[in-house]
């Protein structure tokens, strides 16, 4: 027993070897006779929390990262039996960082023998994982992912990406939605002229974008599935490789065909009468600011990340930012589909809705109001809050934006 200690402690001894083994991404450690682990390297157990002390010592199955799967102990601990038998076996289980974050990894444990021509004396057993640094980078980068195609599936503007050929590379949800097609493999591969209405059009963009890298607030008439058009209006730029070429563009379209259908009918309006033009021209200032107003804030969004943001619709919220909920100390799931009344004081709910009905008819809507937050905890928050028109998954819907005051 003592001389396989010994020959495993051996290991620690030579820095060189143990240098090599702490900087792997893979787990590598030695388990002795007993099964208990006597050398383990240092990199991933820093990775994800540990100590060689919590770890060296202790039956290789009864390690911290295994304490939260009974199932992963006595698939481990089989393995290292059959080690002992020198079996070599490969198992996936699941392990758990210090903060609890689960995952799966394949360990490979396998008898070591020496190898100085005595005999093969058997010194103990091998494990080793895959790197498990990239498996741990991994989950994250999936999670934030997760995150990311949340935002990518409900943003009411059309993101896209056109490769250098001009085919559709990347579309959002919404345009789908928007060119009625039914679903983005639809839209993906095929080349942006048949989008266009005016070939003429699409040459005359193109050529603004080569030469200047960048086009905003560009208005043109792209065509549905069913032949039908839709007024949009283009914000887009130009992608780049590492060595300077262009590889393609990516940018924001949005549906403007109300504006529009409303300016041509003003337009027509304007010869009629007089009276008609004075009604008209008021109409087109208060629908030209809420159109201003949304622009403004939906263009802003990100830049407001700090400050609360929600959606009221028929009473209710229908988003809530993280800013907002941490504000009023709940999680946003408590909040979503949740009357407005959950964390304002009555007063300050009974205002918000008050905008909300001016909104939608024909009452003005003050700047900016204070409005109350009653907190979790029983504490008061006073917000500046303001509110603007905007559509959500089809109908007309408020923003409300809120930022700390006291």
């Amino acid at each position: 027993m003592s001389d396989t200690i010994n020959s495993t402690r051996s290991w620690g001894t030579h820095q060189e070897y143990k240098h090599l083994l702490d900087v792997m991404s893979g787990f590598v450690g030695v388990v002795d006779e007993d099964g208990r682990l006597r050398f383990a390297s240092e990199g991933p157990l820093t990775s994800f929390g540990y100590s060689e002390e919590e770890i060296l010592g202790k039956p290789f199955w009864e390690a911290a990262w295994f304490d939260f799967s009974k199932e992963s102990q006595d698939v481990v601990k089989d393995a290292v039996s059959k080690a002992l038998g020198e079996k070599t076996t490969q198992c996936e289980v699941e392990i758990a960082t210090r903060d609890g974050t689960p995952i799966s990894l394949v360990f490979n444990i396998a008898p070591l023998s020496a190898t100085d021509g005595k005999g093969g004396a058997f010194l103990g057993i091998a494990a080793m994982t895959k790197p498990i640094v990239e498996q741990h980078r991994f989950e994250k980068i999936r999670a934030a992912e997760i995150k990311f195609r949340s935002m990518f599936e409900i943003i009411e503007e059309v993101y896209f990406r056109v490769a250098k050929g001009g085919e559709l590379s990347l579309v959002t949800p919404s345009g789908v939605s928007l060119l009625d097609y039914d679903s983005a493999d639809d839209l993906i591969g095929k080349n942006t002229k048949e989008l266009w209405s005016s070939s003429e059009e699409r040459s005359k963009f193109l050529g603004i974008l080569m030469q200047t890298g960048r086009v905003d607030g560009y208005e043109a008439l792209f065509k549905k599935r069913d032949g039908s058009l839709v007024a949009v209006q283009l914000d887009s730029h130009l992608l780049f490789d590492a060595n300077g070429e262009v590889i393609g563009s990516e940018g924001i379209f949005r549906d403007i065909t109300e504006r529009s259908e409303y300016q041509e009918r003003l337009k027509r309006s304007y010869e009629d009468s007089e009276k008609e033009r004075a009604k008209l021209r008021k109409r087109l200032r208060r629908e030209g600011r809420r159109i201003r107003e949304l622009e403004k804030h939906y263009n802003t969004l990100a830049e407001r990340a700090s400050e609360g943001v929600a959606i009221c619709q028929d009473g209710t919220f229908k988003f809530v930012n993280a800013k907002l909920a941490q504000m009023a100390g709940y999680d946003v799931e408590e909040l979503v589909d949740k009357e407005i009344e959950v964390f304002l004081s009555p007063e300050s709910a009974q205002l918000l809705r008050t905008w909300c009905e001016q909104s939608m008819g024909e009452g003005e809507i003050p700047g900016t109001s204070t409005i109350e937050i009653l907190r979790r905890d029983g504490g008061v928050q006073l917000t500046e809050a303001e509110v603007a028109s905007v559509r959500h998954n089809g109908k007309s819907a408020e923003m409300v934006i809120l930022r700390n005051i006291a």
